[in-house]
């Protein structure tokens, strides 16, 4: 095989294309059998495919992988976001984007410690680390924040134990390092 990347372009677009014609034709044979099912409520799968997209040169030319390494950071965000909007999909509960779009710099922070923990070992910087952790705190600390204020009874729980667990350990850190 000449070029690889055409070969995988291709592969993708025909799996994507199968899941378009059982999306429609699992919906059409279940309405006709009188089962009220609705294939389009999974339509976050299609995200979630795009992310398997992204994840799957990584590993598929895993020996030349720091030339594809950054496809972590879109295939982290495609992930986070399918799961999400299939939550939201699935229980209809669209009302959790007032807080859950706070995943998204999460998602950014994964995919960077996708790509460190992923990269060749040499190449390996303390820098992308401290940054995937940054990032990704703070999207996990803006999603428990704004969580508590509009999420639903559990979150309103759950959420203060979780801010004063990261400022015990904030404070906790710093009294150490004296």
């Amino acid at each position: 095989m000449q070029n690889r990347g055409t070969l995988y372009a291709g592969t993708m677009l025909i799996l994507l294309g199968i899941v378009f014609l059982l999306f429609t034709t699992a919906d059409w044979l279940l309405v006709r059998m009188g089962i009220e099912f609705n294939a389009w409520r999974f339509w976050p799968l299609i995200i979630l495919f795009l992310s398997a997209a992204f994840w799957a040169p990584i590993f598929i030319w895993w020996r030349q992988r720091t030339k594809v390494i950054g496809l972590a950071v879109p295939a982290s965000i495609f992930l986070v976001l399918g799961l999400l909007f299939l939550y939201q999909s699935l229980s209809d509960d669209w009302r959790s984007w007032t807080y859950a779009w706070s995943l998204i710099p999460f998602s950014v922070g994964l995919g960077l410690f996708a790509m460190y923990a992923l990269g060749q070992p040499e190449t390996r910087s303390s820098g992308l680390l401290w940054s995937s952790v940054v990032v990704g705190a703070i999207g996990l600390f803006f999603f428990v924040l704004f969580g508590s204020f509009f999420g639903g009874t559990v979150v309103r729980i759950i959420a203060p134990f979780l801010l004063i667990t990261v400022g015990v350990a904030v404070l906790g850190g710093s009294f150490l390092r004296r």
